[in-house]
Parts: C-alpha cells; sequence; structure tokens
C-alpha cells in the first residue's frame, strides 16, 4: 500500500541521471559558477545508537550489509551542496531498493513532527532537487506511522520531492 507523495518518478535511470549532471555543468560553466562535485550516492560506514527493535526493523531491509572491520552499517549517502556551512554534505539512508539503485530506503519505527524529523525532510528534499532521478520511499511498520509521515512531509512543505511512504511487515 503506497502513498506518493511526489507527482512524477521519471528520469531514475542513472543514464538520465548522468545526462542531468552533464546539462548542469554545461550551465555552470556558461554562467561561470563552479560546478559542485556533491552530487550523487556514494556507500558510507554509519555506526547507531538506535533501539534494539529500531535496529532490527532497519536490518531486515533486504541487502543490509555491514563492514566486519568496523562493525558499521554501509549505508547510502545522497551528496548534495548544503546551505548549511556548517551541515554535511550527504543524507544518509538505511538502504537501496533491490531493483531501481536510485531509489533510496529509510526505515522508520516512529514519525514525529518535531522540528529535528522537519529539519531533516527538508535536507532530504534539497538533496532530491540537487539530484534529479534519485526517489525516497519511506518504510514504516503500521498505518498509523505511515499516516504520521505524510504528516511529516505536508509539515516541512516537501511534497513535490520524489518521497513516498509504503508500510511494510
Amino acid at each position: 500500500m503506497e502513498a506518493n507523495i511526489a507527482a512524477s518518478r521519471k528520469g531514475r535511470e542513472s543514464s538520465n541521471f548522468e545526462e542531468h549532471v552533464q546539462r548542469e555543468a554545461t550551465a555552470r560553466a556558461a554562467s561561470n559558477q563552479p560546478v559542485s562535485a556533491n552530487r550523487g550516492i556514494s556507500e558510507v560506514i554509519e555506526t547507531t545508537g538506535k533501539s534494539s527493535k529500531a535496529q532490527a526493523f532497519e536490518d531486515a531491509l533486504p541487502g543490509t550489509t555491514y563492514d566486519i572491520a568496523t562493525r558499521g552499517k554501509l549505508v547510502p549517502a545522497l551528496k548534495f551542496d548544503n546551505p548549511n556551512p556548517r551541515g554535511r554534505s550527504e543524507v544518509r539512508f538505511d538502504g537501496r531498493d533491490s531493483v531501481d539503485s536510485n531509489l533510496l530506503v529509510d526505515r522508520k519505527l516512529n514519525v514525529t513532527t518535531h522540528s529535528k524529523q522537519v529539519a531533516d525532510m527538508q535536507r532530504w528534499a534539497e538533496a532530491l532537487r540537487q539530484n534529479p532521478g534519485v526517489s525516497v520511499r519511506i518504510e514504516v511498520p503500521t498505518e498509523a506511522a505511515r499516516k504520521a509521515a505524510i504528516r511529516l512531509i505536508r509539515k516541512a512543505g516537501t511534497e513535490s520531492s520524489p518521497i513516498s511512504v509504503v508500510v511494510v511487515k
């Protein structure tokens, strides 16, 4: 059961993304703006301090991988130019879709509309805006959590971003 928040999912293929990056580079070169290297999806090692229940929910995501040496989880990170100079130039997710590698997945046991989650959602939207062809699916365990995630997306003002919410068991 999926509730699409975004109007369109076209352009997910990596070739479309590469074409967009090339068009952006050409446009910036023409306007004498520097071309940013902060684009695309990379893999990073993340340590966690989550509850065991939340960690188990995330680890049930197909393809979850841990680095043996560091015991950290390998997660996809979407690179972007953060408007906050003190902020990270990436947003991290729990995994990728097993079929579409440009579809990032974030699992949440609970969703609130507190300021931290609103700010996180706004960072996601900005990173997605800078990386056309990439989208996000939020996976939650209950219908109530799905409704809360939709409220969060609306409160953050990110309804036009390619973000969807689904219930998974």
